[in-house]
């Protein structure tokens, strides 16, 4: 699905705050940084369903032909004011790793890369 399917920052009916304000919208979330040692590339969120107890979202990514799962615990330490990025802190289920994850808004990378262009095209000028 491209990128201009995925307009609208919140819908109307997401009212909540937090992490579930940031993950509340129909466009894919993107792993932009991370402080994990990893070989996973283009990661993804995709939600699926939301209510007020648990947020449901497939997660895809390319690895090196290795399939791992894990119980994580996340928590949001960072939301930008305009929803575009934020800093989740990820803990394995026993605790023994943690790592912080930069995730951002499909609609913030496209809005990023028109401005590099469009900086790149007036100094080129």
């Amino acid at each position: 699905m491209g990128a201009g399917k995925h307009r609208g920052h919140n819908s109307t009916k997401c009212k909540h705050d937090g992490i579930a304000q940031f993950l509340c919208t129909e466009e894919p979330i993107w792993l932009y940084s991370t402080s994990s040692r990893t070989d996973r590339e283009c990661e993804v969120d995709q939600k699926k369903s939301m209510s007020s107890l648990s947020i449901i979202f497939f997660r895809s990514y390319y690895s090196s032909g290795k399939n791992d799962c894990a119980k994580l615990a996340v928590k949001m330490t960072y939301m930008s004011q305009k929803l575009r990025c934020a800093v989740f802190k990820v803990t394995t289920h026993t605790g023994s790793d943690i790592t912080y994850d930069l995730r951002v808004r499909n609609s913030s990378i496209t809005q990023v890369l028109a401005k590099d262009v469009s900086d790149t095209l007036k100094t080129s000028q």
